[in-house]
């Protein structure tokens, strides 16, 4: 189970796409419905919105609107089960999405070839076939 201030996090990477690439489209497409489900929850309430439209604009968002937007989702989740249940599925669901997308983007598999000149210190030519493939290099 993720806490507060990572559930924060995600949604708010998400609206910004500021996410270095973790997130995919459908990840970054979780993540703003999870920000409109708190500006929903929190409609009403001047200081949290203050807080995460300051956050939009300047499109990062400072310690004390961070600290203000996880304490107040804290309290929320505590004394409103179903919206916890809610938001835990989401941010589960971003997760698993950065997941699979990390172990997609680590399968690479190359085959390449390359020669090589290289030149000693006497003007001699030594040319080396670098087979990445495999990782040996021929000398010739």
């Amino acid at each position: 189970m993720m806490d507060e201030s990572q559930i924060v996090k995600l949604a708010f990477e998400g609206v910004i796409k500021a996410a270095g690439g973790k997130l995919t489209e459908a990840a970054i497409e979780k993540a703003k419905q999870l920000w409109q489900k708190f500006r929903a929850k929190f409609a009403g309430n001047q200081m949290v919105e203050d807080a995460m439209n300051d956050a939009e604009k300047a499109q990062s968002m400072e310690k004390d609107d961070e600290d203000l937007l996880v304490s107040s989702l804290k309290h929320a989740m505590k004394n409103d089960r179903q919206f916890a249940e809610e938001i835990q599925n989401l941010a589960r669901q971003i997760n698993q999405e950065i997941n699979s997308n990390s172990q997609n983007s680590n399968t690479f598999n190359s085959k390449a070839r390359d020669n090589v000149n290289f030149f000693n210190n006497q003007g001699t030519n030594i040319e080396q076939t670098i087979d990445f493939s495999r990782g040996k290099t021929e000398k010739k």
